[in-house]
């Protein structure tokens, strides 16, 4: 059995598996999801009407979160790559400095490296 405190709108505010005070009952077999779905309005459960459609500024904000979510996963992925070739070019770096490889060879290899990712 579920237990929901109700908003003043009848939305289902939270729903709990125990009884406590504040909280109704829900119909018995009524699922989250379905609670979720609908709202009581004096006595009745109906289905909740649609949200309104975001505000000019509400757009706007959510736009402006999307561009920062994507730079910062832009960066994130750059960085990643860096790592990438700096991992793959250690034993690179090792030869250049035991003089195994010149400095065109290394940064022949390098470039090479960096191309392939």
């Amino acid at each position: 059995m579920l237990y929901a405190k109700f908003t003043p709108e009848g939305i289902p505010g939270h729903i709990i598996d125990r009884p406590q005070d504040g909280y109704d009952a829900l119909p018995k077999g009524m699922t989250v999801l379905q609670a979720a779905a609908l709202m009581l309005v004096n006595g009745e459960w109906v289905k909740r009407p649609p949200p309104p459609p975001p505000t000019v500024e509400e757009l706007a904000a959510m736009a402006e979160a999307q561009r920062l979510a994507d730079i910062e996963a832009a960066a994130v992925a750059a960085a990643e790559r860096e790592e990438r070739i700096e991992r793959r070019c250690i034993r690179l770096l090792i030869q250049r400095q035991l003089g195994q490889l010149t400095q065109t060879q290394f940064a022949a290899a390098v470039a090479a490296i960096r191309a392939e990712m």
